[in-house]
């Protein structure tokens, strides 16, 4: 992967992950929360899990992206004034792109699950798989 592009890829530095982690423990009455974020990276997650379980990345596949941007009139609005709007909105995919790939394939390497987000699930569906993922754990 390119390393420009994972330079800017929103990874969290290790030291900030730990007061995420500190703020996390401190909302945390024993039950599963949810935390999401770009610098919440697989990489950086994987360390202090208990069991590879505790997490799970959803990440949108690339046709779920494209679909957005047709389907969704502000998602597909470039917010700068550009001379040519097709090539930033294919920018835009391609931007977006690598750091969904970098994560799926971090996750992996770090035996974490990765939900690939491609519009068939509804909201509550995939809540449910979201939740049927952490059964295991009490709540």
């Amino acid at each position: 992967m390119n390393s420009a592009v994972t330079a800017r890829g929103g990874r969290l530095p290790v030291r900030r992950f730990g007061m995420v982690l500190d703020d996390l423990r401190a909302l945390s009455s024993g039950r599963p929360l949810v935390a999401e974020g770009w610098g919440l990276r697989p990489e950086v997650v994987a360390p202090p899990l208990a069991d590879p379980r505790q997490a799970v990345f959803l990440v949108p596949t690339e046709a779920f992206r494209r679909r957005r941007l047709r389907d969704l009139p502000r998602a597909a609005q470039v917010s700068a004034e550009v001379s040519d709007p097709d090539r930033a909105q294919a920018n835009r995919l391609e931007r977006d792109r690598l750091p969904a790939a970098d994560v799926v394939d971090r996750a992996r390497e770090h035996g974490l699950r990765v939900i690939e987000v491609d519009g068939r699930l509804s909201v509550g569906g995939l809540t449910t798989v979201v939740a049927d993922h952490f059964s295991p754990w009490p709540g």
